[in-house]
């Protein structure tokens, strides 16, 4: 498989990886397995660049589950994203912590809090609060939220 190949080697750099990912997540999303991988995609998820990041998180969105060993190995990642001055990236990972979320992630300490985004919009604090619960928020009708539940 020619993904293989783009993924081997320690010296790839992040776009070529990345593109592996994606074309992976497509197959994944066609019924193929991808589990493999799931190394290389907490790899481009850990991508200094917003785009490569994206795709490795909607590659463990879409190719994690309750068996994928490499769930604990983001939990760093989510919390360094979580506190991240760029308001997309924090999305990125409450949608992704969302998806993924399994059980036992949820036990303590290998789950993240999501974060309290006081400096985030009320619909952004809104999915941060519900994640953990596994729930997604209603949409948002009026462009504003009327009551945020407590923690």
């Amino acid at each position: 498989m020619p993904e293989q190949d783009e993924l081997a080697g320690s010296n790839k750099s992040h776009q070529i990886k990345a593109t592996a990912v994606l074309k992976l997540t497509y197959l994944q999303m066609l019924g193929y397995d991808m589990s493999w991988a799931a190394f290389h995609i907490v790899e481009v998820m850990s991508s200094p660049g917003f785009a490569q990041k994206r795709i490795g998180y909607l590659g463990a969105s879409v190719s994690y589950n309750d068996e994928t060993e490499v769930v604990l190995l983001c939990t760093n990642m989510f919390k360094k994203d979580f506190g991240s001055s760029n308001g997309y990236e924090v999305g990125l990972a409450i949608n992704c912590l969302a998806n993924i979320c399994t059980v036992r992630a949820r036990q303590p300490p290998a789950a993240p809090r999501a974060p309290r985004p006081a400096r985030q919009p009320p619909a952004r604090q809104l999915t941060a609060r519900l994640c953990p619960a596994g729930l997604h928020p209603p949409p948002v009708q009026s462009g504003h939220v009327s009551s945020i539940p407590p923690y």
